[in-house]
């Protein structure tokens, strides 16, 4: 019952029921119990129980399928199939040795067993109620027919859904509004998403543009859809709408601020970084209201400005002058994501339990300087390159909490290997040196496993003929949660061990004070249970990992706050990191929609109404 009911929220829609013996255990559609099961289109016809009434059905879709050019592209847990003739043939196939001995077997059934088909598939492939053997699809098992609607359901990357069309509208206009720190207007983005909610009914009550004094391209966008239940605490969903900066000219003259579909991927500034999340929280809370979906729990969204650089930051400014917007028993960000294979086929979905923060440093070295055919010992780039060595000699000790242990082990089950061996021997045994070493040299693994320090830039020297009077490295620090931010600073002192040298924080622009450091949230099956059963519904044997998010978010002033905060999975990224950040930033279609279906269910999920959870 739950998958009927699961089905049809999918799309699927009930033609009527069958006679068929349940779970589809027999291939009889004449069985002595019920009847036989007739035509709803015309009940004056039966299916004639032959192996030729799944063949000609089958038959029916190729010849369609094929008209339509819908059978481009199958997933491949389905089996892909490139041409749809092989798709059929191997369900004729499967079929073909039950069906010969259909006649005349009768079964035990279950009255009212339905028979769902999608809307949308139905339009697409276009079945004919007036062919004989139309309702002969009862010739197979319910779980074969299942098997057969949810690969031509795939299909549709060729046909999105009507909502998909409609998420793809709020998304390109996403997209398509420069949000940079240099050129873009953040305020106007917000204006564009308050436009989507207001369609769907939000009052001025409900969502609203902020703007904080002082920076009127810097605004964003707040919104709830109360809950019924005042004694449950809200849920918060949050995002940045803001991007880093992007000029044509490297996009070999292509506009970034475009969204364009190209081989499977939408490309532009923002597509993943992170403006198809705000994209869904926005869609999300438009379908919710028109759906006439009313929450135990109420649900705030907050999408803000400045997470990527600038004047001021959203989510500090919300914490500050409208604390009411944000408050929450816990809340959803970005980081947690999921990742796929060269191929696109998802291997695993993570949840972000927690970040690590950042801590900046110059590391600084002086020198009385002189003319450069008079070389001295006293050396300032000399002695800056000497203290950067002992940096790079510097190694923190590894620290493992629960969410880095059981990272460790399901991501060493995944893949195998020597690799996965030394991950699941650091789970157990964190001081295994071996081990440290294999993992270590895997930068996108090792981040988990201690607080890091790297030079990222360097100044020095200030004329090619003459010696350096000053030279000085920046130094960026990934502190592990809970890790005192004095300590770093002592230990780097203490490598360097030269008291010429000097160590200062460095802090980011628009910091007035030091940066704030994350707090982790706690690894709860609360939160984590209904993603990992949902990711089975929507990701079959993709497993569901937690992870220490090696980068920062704006989720750290969330749990400074008191909010924990989780990076949300559900959009599967790519191997090289999506190329956020960098020219024609692109994610996979496929990896958008899926992931929007999966992250619109879990939140019904999490927000509740006496149905969904």
């Amino acid at each position: 019952m739950e998958l009927y009911e699961y089905s049809k929220m999918e799309g699927f829609i009930p033609l009527g029921t069958t006679a068929m013996p349940e779970f589809g255990c027999s291939f009889t559609i004449e069985p002595v119990l019920h009847g036989p099961t007739r035509n709803p289109w015309n009940l004056a016809q039966i299916g004639p129980g032959t192996v030729e009434c799944p063949r000609r059905l089958l038959a029916e879709f190729g010849r369609t399928l094929k008209a339509t050019g819908l059978g481009e592209a199958m997933d491949a847990r389905h089996t892909v199939a490139r041409n749809p003739h092989r798709l059929f043939e191997r369900i004729d196939n499967l079929l073909s040795p039950p069906c010969r001995t259909c006649r005349g077997r009768a079964g035990r059934q279950r009255r009212g067993q339905a028979m769902l088909v999608r809307s949308d598939i139905v339009r697409s492939v276009g079945m004919s109620a007036g062919h004989g053997g139309g309702i002969a699809m009862t010739c197979m098992s319910s779980a074969l027919w299942l098997w057969l609607l949810s690969s031509i359901a795939v299909v549709q990357a060729a046909a999105p859904r009507p909502d998909q069309v409609v998420f793809r509208e709020i998304y390109r206009e996403l997209v398509e509004t420069d949000t940079s720190h240099s050129s873009g207007d953040c305020t106007l983005a917000a204006t564009r998403m308050l436009r989507h909610l207001r369609e769907a009914g939000y009052g001025r009550e409900e969502a609203e543009v902020f703007v904080p004094e002082g920076h009127p391209r810097e605004g964003g966008l707040v919104a709830a859809l109360a809950g019924s239940d005042a004694s449950l605490p809200a849920m918060l969903l949050v995002d940045h709408i803001d991007v880093v900066e992007a000029r044509s000219a490297d996009w070999d003259g292509r506009n970034p601020f475009e969204l364009r579909e190209q081989d499977g991927f939408f490309y532009g500034r923002g597509v993943i970084d992170d403006k198809a999340l705000s994209a869904i929280w926005v869609d999300s809370l438009a379908r919710l209201r028109r759906e006439g979906f009313v929450p135990r729990r109420t649900i705030k969204v907050a999408l803000t400005c400045g997470e990527e650089g600038g004047g001021i930051n959203g989510v500090k400014w919300l914490l500050a002058h409208r604390p009411e917007a944000v408050r929450a028993g816990f809340a959803f960000n970005e980081g947690g994501y999921g990742v796929v294979d060269a191929d696109g086929k998802p291997l695993a979905l993570h949840i972000a339990v927690g970040e690590k923060s950042s801590r900046n440093y110059w590391v600084e070295a002086r020198a009385p300087g002189g003319h450069s055919s008079q070389p001295s010992m006293d050396n300032a780039i000399h002695a800056l390159a000497g203290a950067l060595t002992r940096v790079r000699a510097l190694q923190f000790p590894v620290r493992l909490d629960d969410t880095s242990r059981l990272f460790l082990r399901r991501t060493g089950v995944l893949l195998g290997g020597e690799l996965g061996q030394a991950m699941m021997v650091l789970a157990e045994h964190p001081d295994d040196a071996a081990a440290q070493r294999i993992v270590d040299a895997h930068p996108v693994h090792a981040g988990v496993l201690r607080t890091t320090c790297v030079p990222t830039l360097l100044e020095g020297g200030h004329a090619a003929n003459a010696l350096p009077q000053r030279a000085r490295a920046h130094l960026q620090c990934r502190l592990l949660p809970g890790t005192d931010a004095g300590d770093v600073e002592r230990a780097i002192v203490a490598a360097i061990d030269d008291p010429a040298i000097d160590v200062v924080e460095a802090l980011r622009h628009g910091d007035e004070d030091a940066p704030t450091l994350a707090v982790a949230p706690p690894l709860d099956a609360a939160i984590l249970d209904p993603a990992e059963r949902l990711a089975e519904l929507h990701f079959p044997g993709v497993p569901l990992i937690p992870k220490l998010l090696t980068a920062g978010t704006d989720g750290r002033y969330l749990s400074a706050a008191g909010i924990p905060t989780y990076g949300i999975p559900g959009i599967p990224l790519e191997p090289d990191g999506n190329r956020a950040h960098g020219i024609d930033e692109r994610v996979r279609v496929e990896s958008v929609y899926r992931g929007r279906d999966y992250l619109y269910d879990l939140l019904r999920r999490y927000a509740g109404n006496g149905q969904d959870g």
